[in-house]
Parts: C-alpha cells; structure tokens; sequence
C-alpha cells in the first residue's frame, strides 16, 4: 500500500509549552525521620486530586497551591533533545497535625525527559498537516527537609498534530496535542524511599495540553514507498511457528517494520536490502495480518494490506479409567472422548496408541518376593463398543517376562478413524483383568491421539495424551505390623512441649511385605485424648489426611497446642483402610504440655531454599520502666531483658542483632543472645538477651497503668543470614508496667472565638491525688508563652486571654511535674480566631420596573486585608425577610437568585455573611432597592364581525399585554366599541386575554374599530391598543 509523500523536514528552534489543570497526585510519600526530637518518626503526604489540596496523614486539607503546575522549554533541532524544559512548581511549606508537629518544608520540581534523544518523529500529509510524534517520560524531584529523591513515570507517547496548514512563506507550524495522560510513576530503588506503592494516574489527562510552534524547511518530500507482506505457512496449527515476511520498496529504505495481528503488536524487525522478518507462535483462530513500515530519513512509511490467516487447533483427548480393577471381576465401564474443535482441521487418520506399564516393574527385582507375578498381554482384556453395540477387544502385545517394558494395543488400526472440525467422538470402553494376572500391582495407562502415516500405518505425532493409573487389589486386604508414631527430630520421649508451641508428628504405617502387597494407601485420622483433632500436613488442615503414594508414611503433621491444658496428654492414629490394607488404630503415645513461660507469638524467616517458613515460639521479657510518665511522652527503657524460647533446632538460634518494637512507636536492642537454658531438649530451648536499651511512647488516659509491650521482635542467626520476624498470637508480652500522669486542656469557646474575644484555656492534672497542691502550669501557644498559673489547692486551673491573633493556634497546657514526677505536656488543642469581614452588596439593576428580574452581588472581604478568601454562606434578605436558601461564596463573592416579583416601591435589601472557622460573620449596610411600575403595551389583532339584525357579533377579540419583562399574565383588559364595553377578559401566561361581544351597527361604524384597554394595576402602568374588524 502506498504512502502519502512528505517533505522532508530540517528543524531549527522550537519551543514547548504543557499546562495541567490536574495537580501532580504524590500518594502516600514515605519520609524517612530526621533525628531531631521533636520530629515524628514518619508522615503520609499526599494530593487530594481535583482539588489542589495537600493533605498530611489524613487530616485536613492544608493550604491551596497557588497556580496550576506549567512546564516550559524548547526543542533542539540540531540535537533532537528538549532542553530547559522544567515544570514550575510552588515551594509549600506543611504543618503537620499529629502528636509533636513540625514544620515540613518541601519542593517538588518536575522535567520532562525525552525517552530517546533523536527520538522525535513527523510526518507530512496530503492535506497539508504535520504530525509529530515524541516518547518523553516526567521526572519528578523532591527535596524536603527530612529526605530527598526522585522519580520517573512510565513513557508518554504524545502525538502533536498542526492547528492550521505549514505556511511555505513563513517556514513555520504550530502543532498541539490534547487528551494525553502522564502513567503511573515506576517505583524503583532511588523512589522507593518516598513513593511505597503506585499512587494511580498522575494526570487524568482531560486538561493536559503541550504545545509546539517549529520553524524549518519542509520543501523536500520524502520519497514513498510500498510494504507488502507474506506469510508461511499457508496455515499453521496453534502449536507450529508463523513466518511473517514485510517486502520494502526501494530496497534502499532503511528502518523498522512493526507487524500486527489486528490491534496486537506481534513485534518489530528491522529492514535489511527491503526485507523484514519475524516469527512467532499465533493463537487458535482467525487473523487479520499486517506490515507497518516506519519510514526513515528519505523514505516515508507505508502499510501492507492485511493478510487474513487462519490458525488451526488439535483435537482433544480425555477419559475416566477406572481406579480399581480386580482380577476375574466384571469389566469396568469407562469412555474415551476425542474432540476436534470448530477450529480445527479435518483429520481422515486419528489412531488411539494405549500403552501399560507395570509398577513396581518386576525386572527391577526379579528374586524379590512376588515380583514374579505381574500381568501380561493376554491377561488386559480392553474393549470398545463398535456402532452396532457389540464389544470388540483391543489386542495388546508385549512379553514382560522376556524383557518388554510395556504392552502396547491401539484403537483405530492402521488407518485411523476421521474426525471433522467441530466434530466429537464418544467411544465407550471395559477394562477386565484376568485370573492368572498378578494381584496388589499398579498399571500405569496411558492413552496418546496419533496421527496415523497413511503409507506405513506408523504412529506419527501425538496430538493429544491422558495418563492414569489402574490398581489391581489383592483378592483379601491384609493388616498392617503396626503404625509408629514420634516426634521429628524430637529426641528421646517423654515428650514435652510448653503451651503454644507447635508439635510435628511422623506417622509411618509399618508393613514388611511391600514387595507382595504394595505400600499401604488411602487415609489416616488423628486423634488427641480419644478425640478427633485437627491437624496441618503441608498446607492441608483436618481430622483426616490422605497418605502420600508410595511413602507409607506422613513426615510431619503439625498439632497446635493453644488450647491444650499443661499436663499429660495421648495422640492415636487410626488407619481407615486402603487397596490393600485393612483398618488399624495406633496404641496411644503419651506427650506432655508444660505451662508457658511467656507469651505466644508467630516467627516467620526465609527457607533455605528460598521460600518462607513460620513457627511459633514463646516470647518473655523484662525492663526498668519509671513507675510514672506522662500520657503520650517518650520514656527510656533501661536493662531490656528479652527470652525467646521454642523448637530452635540444633541451637543454631544463639544469636545476634535482636531488636524490638516496643508500642505504637518505641524499640529497644540488644547485641548478643545467650543460651539460657543449655541443658533443655530443642522443643524448649531458650536464648536470652540482657543489657539492651530502648525507648517508647506511653500511651493511654490519665490515671491508667499500662503495659509497656513487645509488640515485635526480630532477631539473626548468627550468620546473619536468616532473620526471625515475630509478632504475637494474642496479647504481648510486657516489659512493665506504667502508671500516666496527664494534662487536659479544654478551651472556651471551644474551636473558634472572633478577634479580640475572650478565650479561656483550662487544665486539669490527673493521675494521683497529690498533684493538686503541686506545681505549676505554663500554657502556650505554639512555642509561645502565653501565661504561667500556680497549682494553689485544686485543679483545674485557668488562664484568659483576648490578645490571639487572627488565624490558627495551636495550645497546649504543661505541668511542671513534681518530685518523682515528670512533666505533662497536654494534646495540642486547634483554636481558629476568626478574622473580621466586611460585606458589601451591590445590585444588578439600580432602577428595575416591577416585572423585572434582579439579583444582588455580595462580596465578602477580610477587615483589615490579611491572607485568604472566606469561605461559606452568604444569606440574602429584602425587608428582613430572607429570600431563598444561603448562597455559598465562590472566591469570596455570592449571587442571589434572580428575583423578579419585588412590590414596588422602596426595599431595604441585606446580605448577610455567616462567617467560618477562619472568618467572622458580617452584614452589610442596607442596600435601598427602589421599584417602579412597569411600563406596558397592548396589542389587538383583528376580530371577526357578524351582522344578526341591527347588531354586530365580534368574535376573537384578542390582545396581547406586554411588560418590561415580556408578556403580563393575570391582569384585565376590557374590550370596547367607543366608550361602550363589549367584554373583560384575563391575561394568559402569554399575555393574551381573549372574549367575544356584540355591538350597535351604528357604534362600530363611528369607532372605525374596537380598543382593548389595560387600566392598570399595583405593579403596572395602563395602555391601550387599536384593533380592525373583518367581515
């Protein structure tokens, strides 16, 4: 297919433009701490999309950005790079509402990257449009002061189009693109520290807009050329290779061809003297098949015409063997089924190929007692049903005692059987064994669909397979010697395992005769103090677990023993039988349950092999904790003792680096463990740490005495290869215990006050009785000492204040504490003064008629000018009266409802601002809103006239009043001949009143006519109007 020709372009200078009304979506950033104090040890920073607010972990949104995000820059020709092309971003700086806020000042700053330097590519249509195509990726950069990084999203293909036809007198084109969406950004090692996972769409894309102006030469076209495309096979089946062939012409054109299966890329090549080759493997059905040739710097793209191509699929093979065959018995019904899809293709020689092998095999172990015994090719007796209903047999040949590995039988003979696409076949089969065939052996069948070689009758390719295994059972089951039961790796009984722990138990079902009888089969029950118990083999939990093929045995079978009372208990199991194996109940092993030492919790670590593992162990530990602290403060952690003990096997555990986490917040370390108990079995091994140190956050209400927990514990082997991660079960164990000591600070009125209005803060200390004799208390606002007041005999105690500025406050109350005591530093308390507002009110129409509409324009302004625009309801009212529902402020002004039913006269109109958290309320000053009458027309249109005697009928007298805002409704007019009334009719929605009347002949003559008359009303100045007559 042909190309359109485009001139070749040599671009010089061109500059680049990207606007997004969308803010830059940075969900959630994870700032790694500073180490300062006073500073949290981690935050969420993220934007609220379509809003253009930030919002710190969780709370409220913080300050608006000041504009949309810009980029600029501009597009080296010479290079093929864009340079200087930078987003423009305001610097923000973020108060952080948590425990101890800090200030956070962060900068993000954004680039846009070309994907490839030179990468850029156009095209030149008939019609005179220029395209563009560029690869670019943004970059996003962000510095804060606790952690910097930066980012890159995944590629944006943008696709610049011109807005007008290249102009040759000028050598210029403006190109634009629309529409287009920034990816998710890639989190990689240098952003995992600030982007934890994909935020979504950085951009939604409907407002992105980049724009292009390029100066050039673009006299030259580019030569065209055609792609043509070839494919081989002819027709390929799902499982063969495709060969996709692009020809280029000239064969000089240089470059790449994209091929495709409708919309599906199936990949590229590059064109090598005109030709282009791919091959790849295509899916069952039908497709469209084309060649897209790129182009290149003298030669323009072009496309091949599509290549329809059909891909075959094989036909299907599946059957229901049955599991167990007895020698003598009856046959056993069973169905093979070979099924050729509608996609497929009409096979004329399908053979099904059956091949048996013997298990164990006998020639392994000739001398082995019963391996003699196995089951040769006259003892199968396999048959199928032919489409008369008659049984035929399938015969087998083989000779196992003289060496065969298998019998080998077919069903289809040398020339197959024929199967249409979209056809199926049910063939229904019986499987016997004979009486001198060996009794306790498997069969191992397996079944191929073949090809069947028309010249020869050989098996060609197998298209399909299904395998199973068919049992012959012994003629009587036999019981086993015993079932042994133990402990993996437990050691020497008794055994003991403390409360919590894991149990793995090996249960292996004793029988000497395998070689005669097969490895026992089928199911075994658990039992636990003469009760059913759960157990978990691999990841299979149950009363009952299957007994793996050919073990004879269930290597581990985990018991939990959470719910198990110290003492002595029993564990039974009882084998439900097999193929070959009667029932049997173990005799009862007895284990004991010692109470626990500490608490339980789930250790997880990394398997040699690669993959991860859990167990549980018992977890205890100990500190020197101040017998008081306050409510929500840091407190140190002094001699951390921690004890984990559990099945630590071979005491590989003695290990190194443990660390703790302590609460919501705290940790504490210790290097060294040491074995405490070296003498214990495995299954109670314990490894202590002592001498460790930590620190962490109390928490709780004033009074309470509160666990210092351990709410997480992790530790090395020594190699320090392998890390344990333990969490608890149920409740931690406890480092100690704490009694808090608060501070309560409440404040009046309680969220917001107005400018220079009273505030009260009032604090009460609890904890302990004593403390209302004791101390001080300072209240502060920020950092800011706002008052100092002595404990004198009872809390609470207050401080008044009127001089808080306008905007937030954040207040705290803190005791000085006491001997033994530390000091408490209250939860800050947000307090807003609001700002004073001033409202005006202005009007739409300074001297409206009645009829027509008006509204009322109030503007809310903060008094004196401070930062921000307030926000919220504006209530408009006219004679004290309000008129409609309150109007929301948008950028700080609100406009009424179009009011258009004002009485005339004079009005007094208000508006009234109801204020917010950050601005006070306000009305405005009257606003004298003066109505007049309207002002009217009336229209007659001609009526008709009827003589009856001396006496005109008028029929359809119709006139239409007219006001300043169009037609009046509800108003009379009266219809005359002269000074005589003819008849009154009301004004309609249109403004039309219509009636019918009857005159004097004489009258009429006289007033050439009729009049419609308006004498007006409270709202309306009188008119009248002329009509003619018809007749």
């Amino acid at each position: 297919m042909s190309s359109h020709p485009v001139r070749r372009r040599r671009w010089r200078r061109a500059s680049l433009g990207l606007i997004t009304a969308l803010a830059l979506l940075v969900a959630p950033l994870a700032i790694a701490p500073a180490q300062a104090d006073d500073e949290p040890s981690s935050f969420g920073l993220s934007m609220v999309a379509g809003t253009g607010k930030m919002m710190i972990a969780g709370n409220e949104p913080g300050p608006d950005l000041a504009n949309p995000t810009s980029i600029n820059g501009s597009y080296d020709a010479e290079t093929g790079q864009l340079t200087d092309v930078n987003f423009s971003s305001p610097s923000v700086t973020f108060e952080q509402h948590v425990t101890k806020p800090i200030t956070l000042t962060l900068q993000i700053t954004e680039q846009l990257l070309m994907m490839d330097p030179g990468s850029g590519t156009g095209r030149l249509e008939a019609d005179g449009t220029l395209a563009f195509n560029l690869g670019l990726k943004l970059r996003v950069q962000i510095a804060s002061t606790v952690a910097n990084g930066d980012c890159y999203s995944q590629p944006v293909n943008v696709e610049l189009r011109s807005t007008a036809p290249y102009d040759p007198a000028t050598g210029r084109v403006s190109l634009k693109a629309e529409g287009f969406r920034v990816n998710n950004f890639e989190v990689t090692d240098k952003c995992s520290q600030l982007i934890v996972t994909n935020s979504g769409p950085q951009f939604e894309g409907t407002n992105n807009r980049l724009t292009l102006t390029a100066e050039g030469d673009f006299g030259t076209r580019l030569e065209q050329t055609t792609t043509s495309l070839a494919v081989a096979p002819d027709e390929a089946m799902n499982d063969t290779e495709t060969t996709l062939t692009a020809t280029v012409a000239p064969a000089a054109a240089s470059g790449t061809v994209n091929f495709y299966s409708g919309g599906t890329s199936l990949g590229d090549a590059p064109v090598v003297d005109g030709v282009a080759t791919t091959t790849t493997k295509l899916s069952a059905g039908s497709h469209q098949l084309r060649a897209e040739y790129g182009g290149d710097q003298t030669y323009a793209g072009s496309t091949s015409a599509s290549v329809a191509y059909q891909v075959r699929a094989y036909a299907t093979l599946s059957g229901d063997l049955p599991g167990t065959v007895r020698r003598g018995a009856a046959p056993q019904p069973f169905t093979f089924s070979v099924a050729n899809p509608a996609n497929g293709r009409d096979e004329q020689r399908l053979r099904l190929d059956l091949a048996i092998d013997q298990d164990p095999n006998p020639n392994l172990c000739p001398t082995c007692p019963g391996y003699g015994d196995y089951v040769e090719a006259e003892d199968v007796v396999w048959e199928f049903q032919d489409g008369s209903g008659a049984w035929q047999r399938i015969p087998f040949s083989g000779d196992i005692a003289g060496g065969d590995a298998q019998l080998l039988g077919a069903f289809g003979g040398n020339a197959g059987f024929a199967l249409a696409a979209g056809e199926s076949r049910d063939v229904p089969m019986r499987l016997s064994i004979g009486n001198g065939s060996a009794e306790g052996r498997k069969l191992k069948v397996t079944a191929a669909l073949v090809q069947v070689d028309a010249s020869t009758g050989e098996s060609g390719a197998t298209i399909d397979s299904s395998s199973a295994t068919v049992q012959i059972p012994l003629a009587e089951r036999v019981p086993l010697e015993s079932i042994g039961i133990d402990i993996l790796f437990g050691g020497a009984q008794p055994y003991r395992y403390a409360q919590g722990y894991d149990i793995g138990w090996r249960v292996r079902l004793n029988n000497s005769a395998v070689p005669a009888t097969g490895y026992p089969d089928g199911r075994v029950e658990f039992f636990v103090d003469g009760k059913p118990r759960s157990v978990t083999v691999g990841a299979v939990s149950g009363t009952i677990q299957q007994v793996p093929e050919g073990l004879a045995q269930i290597t581990q079978a985990v018991i939990r023993t959470d719910d198990l009372a110290p003492g002595n208990h029993t564990i039974q199991v009882k084998y439900l039988g097999g193929t070959n194996h009667l029932p049997m109940l173990s005799a009862p092993l007895t284990f004991e349950v010692l109470a626990p030492f500490g608490a339980l919790y789930e250790c997880s670590f990394p398997t040699l092999g690669g993959g991860s593992g859990s167990k549980r162990m018992l977890i205890d530990g100990s500190a020197d904790v101040p017998a008081y602290a306050g409510v929500g403060s840091e407190v140190d952690l002094g001699r951390v003792r921690v004890t984990v003990g559990g099945d630590l096997r071979n005491r590989q555990y003695a290990s190194e680096n443990l660390t703790a986490e302590i609460g919501s917040s705290g940790t504490a370390s210790a290097a060294t463990g040491v074995i405490e108990n070296p003498n214990a079995a495995h299954n109670d091994y314990r490894i202590l740490w002592d001498g460790g140190t930590g620190r962490t956050t109390v928490s709780g209400a004033a009074g309470d005495l509160v666990d210092v927990p351990l709410d997480r514990v992790r530790f090395y082997t020594p190699t320090g290869d392998r890390q344990y991660d333990c969490v608890p079960v149920g409740r931690p164990a406890s480092l100690g215990l704490v009694r808090l000591v608060g501070t309560d600070l409440t404040v009046s009125p309680a969220g917001s006050s107005r400018l220079g209005e009273l505030v009260t803060m009032t604090a009460t200390v609890t904890g302990g009785a004593w403390f209302s004799t004791a101390g001080s208390v300072t209240f502060r606002d920020g950092n800011q000492v706002l008052g100092t007041v002595p404990v004198a005999f009872s809390t609470p105690v207050s401080f008044k204040t009127a001089d808080l500025g306008s905007g937030a406050h954040q207040l705290t109350a803190t005791w000085s504490g006491g001997i033994g005591f530390p000091p408490v530093r209250s939860a800050a308390v947000e307090h807003r003064v609001a700002s004073p507002t001033v409202t005006t009110l202005a009007t739409s129409n300074a001297t409206p008629q009645y009829g027509q509409p008006i509204t009322w324009k109030a503007t809310v302004k903060p008094s004196p000018a401070t930062a921000g625009t307030p926000s919220g309801d504006v209530q408009f009212a006219v004679d004290g009266n309000p008129v409609g529902s309150p109007v929301p402020l948008v950028d700080g002004v609100a406009t009424s409802a179009p009011v258009a039913n004002l009485a005339v006269g004079s009005h007094q109109v208000t508006a009234s601002y109801a204020g917010s958290t950050a601005f006070g309320p306000s009305t405005s000053a009257a606003l004298a809103q003066v109505v007049a009458k309207g002002a009217t027309s009336i229209k007659a249109t001609p009526a008709l006239v009827e003589l009856k005697g001396l006496k005109l009928h008028l029929t359809n007298l119709s006139a239409t009043l007219t006001g300043p805002a169009g037609p009046v409704a509800g108003e009379t007019v009266t219809f005359k001949s002269g000074v005589v009334p003819l008849c009154t009719a009301i004004t309609a929605a249109n403004g039309v009143a219509s009636c019918s009347g009857t005159a004097g002949l004489l009258g009429i003559i006289l007033a050439l006519g009729y009049k419609a008359d308006f004498a007006g009303s409270a709202g309306y100045l009188p008119s009248s109007g002329k009509g003619a007559l018809i007749g």
